[in-house]
């Protein structure tokens, strides 16, 4: 019997199909979740049985860099307050 050919929507489709029937499995924070590894161990077995790859691929010109600054107020054991400066990028 030939295998049937399927075109990249059919296999993500089929991808996503194997990933439905996940069951949640560790709790935290008042939350029931589905663990990151368990996710993984799904999809990539997908993408191996449909021979699909993912290749990151950014394309020029289209990121940008934000700068996002913001000031965080501490408190100490003693009881000092103070303004701590938080300098950072989005992407």
């Amino acid at each position: 019997m030939s295998e049937e050919k399927f075109n990249i929507y059919q296999k993500l489709a089929k991808i996503r199909r194997l990933t439905e029937a996940l069951q949640k499995n560790k709790a935290g924070y008042g939350y029931r979740y589905v663990t990151e590894d368990e996710i993984l161990a799904k999809v990539t077995a997908g993408m191996k049985k449909y021979g699909v790859s993912l290749v990151p691929n950014i394309v020029p010109q289209t990121a940008t860099v934000t700068p996002y600054h913001t000031t965080k107020t501490k408190v100490t054991k003693d009881g000092n307050i103070y303004e701590e400066h938080v300098n950072e990028f989005i992407v």
